[in-house]
């Protein structure tokens, strides 16, 4: 059978969305088609839509996805998951705009959307983007007691969707720790979850292991994620790069294979070089890595870039306005060494 245009426009939108989330090339291709295909005022727009602001999850694009966000808001009608999605998109958005007031109105509708249709997954949802905030402003015992309240209520579910569960909370578990300097704690679990749920948790292992001063499993798993960089877009850029910086960082910090850590600094610096303001939000909007400033100052510091230490003040200022506090202590802390280092 033949099938319908806007059904071809979905399944299009659709594996654009899929390729770009798991980080496989082509997604911008399949976007392409859907975008010809789709018709001025077609039920398939949404998706397209959708589809355009995965694929363009980036800093860069900031201010093009919270456009696109504007619309999938104006053209929700009465669909209260589409709604919903377009809230969450457009608070994302003014989060990583550092405009945490208008964030935090957003979030209040969504609150109101949820009370008036209650749904677990939009519960759900809305729970993470807690836990996030509470995360990024050093509130560590009010994001461990949501992430509780998460795990037990999911002591029920299948195999499958408890182990997604647990990789949900290990994320959480993981950041609050990244955020104590204590995240070699999880590296045994994150081993296993590499292996069942998603082999970016390799970043982790990488983090955890320079922290932990195992400099050379550092330096060689970040040399396998990088390998391909030169491909990468889209939402896989902002939750590789944040996090590669950092293991690099404290490896460069040992002095131990410095010319190993710059080579691979080299690889992924183009993608921070208009990392210069905001905040870092990554897919699906629910974990925050602090400013984007923190991260070019910091892989800067690693490559001698004379702009080092100007990323990593703007870094801390704009985690002091937008109440970031472990950034603004992990900025200046990195500012300070940057400085004695000279």
């Amino acid at each position: 059978d033949v099938l319908d245009a806007d059904t071809v426009v979905r399944l299009q939108a659709g594996e654009a969305a899929r390729r770009t989330v798991l980080g496989l090339p082509g997604a911008r291709d399949h976007l392409a088609v859907a975008a010809e295909l789709c018709e001025p005022g077609s039920s398939a727009a949404h998706d397209v839509l959708l589809a355009e602001f995965l694929c363009r999850w980036t800093p860069a694009d900031r201010a093009d996805r919270a456009k696109i966000a504007d619309e999938l808001y104006r053209t929700s009608g009465g669909d209260v998951h589409r709604r919903a999605t377009a809230l969450h998109l457009q608070r994302v958005c003014a989060l990583e705009s550092a405009d945490v007031r208008m964030a935090r109105r957003i979030s209040t509708e969504v609150s109101r959307v949820i009370a008036t249709h209650p749904d677990t997954d939009l519960a759900t949802m809305q729970l993470w983007w807690r836990v996030m905030l509470a995360l990024l402003r050093g509130n560590f015992e009010q994001s461990s007691e949501l992430t509780t309240e998460y795990a037990e209520s999911v002591e029920s579910l299948g195999d499958q969707a408890k182990l997604l569960s647990e990789a949900s909370i290990a994320t959480s578990e993981s950041i609050a720790l990244w955020l104590r300097g204590r995240l070699h704690e999880m590296l045994p679990r994150f081993d296993d979850l590499t292996e069942s749920v998603d082999d970016d948790f390799a970043l982790v292992i990488a983090l955890g292991s320079a922290e932990a001063g195992d400099v050379d499993r550092a330096l060689a798993v970040a040399t396998e994620i990088t390998a391909d960089a030169a491909s990468w877009s889209g939402p896989r850029v902002v939750v590789r790069v944040p996090l590669l910086v950092d293991a690099l960082y404290m490896a460069w910090r040992t002095g131990e294979d410095l010319d190993r850590t710059r080579r691979i600094a080299a690889r992924i610096a183009p993608f921070v070089e208009d990392w210069n303001d905001g905040l870092i939000v990554q897919w699906p909007g629910v974990v925050c890595v602090g400013p984007a400033s923190l991260y070019r100052g910091s892989l800067g510091a690693i490559v001698g870039n004379d702009s080092a230490a100007d990323d990593l003040e703007a870094a801390a200022h704009l985690a002091d306005d937008t109440g970031a506090r472990p950034f603004a202590e992990r900025a200046r802390a990195r500012l300070a060494h940057l400085r004695e280092s000279h």
